[in-house]
């Protein structure tokens, strides 16, 4: 029977040499995750700013800028894609209704106004669309939307995203325009 219990010396690692290796891969590693941290708030910036600049094309290429339905048999108009002006990308009308009621009246549900995506019939990556159908963010929040006859340039539409930090008008919005300075 071979006897394992005894090494020749000098043939095994010492302690010291493992504590250096463990250290030096430790390191290695504590360099690699600050830029792979970097590499993924890139990527999450870069799929936002491709949703956001693909609805706003898609809301300008849209013939329909108005839609309109009956209140009493009078003919309403509202912004088309923010039928219940409240500054968010429409999603499905009757599903946000049911999680939150009378966000949009019973006029427009009865309309058979189905929001932004059934309208357009944009195909979206189903990680940028929430159970309301809504069109999120990489951060889960609802793309705002607004119109301004000068705001946003010729389009007249702004599309944006409310960034990592979830705050309207901070330096981190993703938008469909440019925003200059005067």
């Amino acid at each position: 029977m071979p006897d394992y219990c005894h090494t020749q010396p000098g043939s095994a690692f010492t302690l010291i040499e493992l504590v250096v290796v463990m250290v030096v891969i430790t390191a290695m590693a504590a360099m690699t995750y600050g830029y792979m941290d970097y590499a993924r708030q890139r990527s999450l910036v870069s799929g936002t700013e491709a949703i956001v600049h693909s609805v706003a094309t898609a809301i300008v290429n849209h013939q329909a800028r108005y839609w309109q339905y009956s209140v009493d048999g009078e003919l309403r108009n509202a912004p088309m894609f923010d039928v219940n002006q409240d500054g968010i990308l429409d999603g499905d009308p009757q599903r946000i209704n049911q999680a939150y009621p009378e966000t949009y009246s019973k006029a427009i549900i009865d309309s058979d106004y189905k929001g932004f995506l059934d309208t357009v019939g944009m195909a979206i990556p189903v990680r940028h669309v929430n159970d309301l159908g809504q069109i999120i963010d990489s951060w889960q929040q609802p793309l705002r939307i607004d119109r301004h006859p000068h705001r946003y340039g010729a389009n007249r539409v702004g599309v944006w995203s409310d960034g990592p930090d979830g705050i309207t008008d901070s330096l981190d919005d993703i938008r469909s325009w440019q925003v200059t300075h005067d």
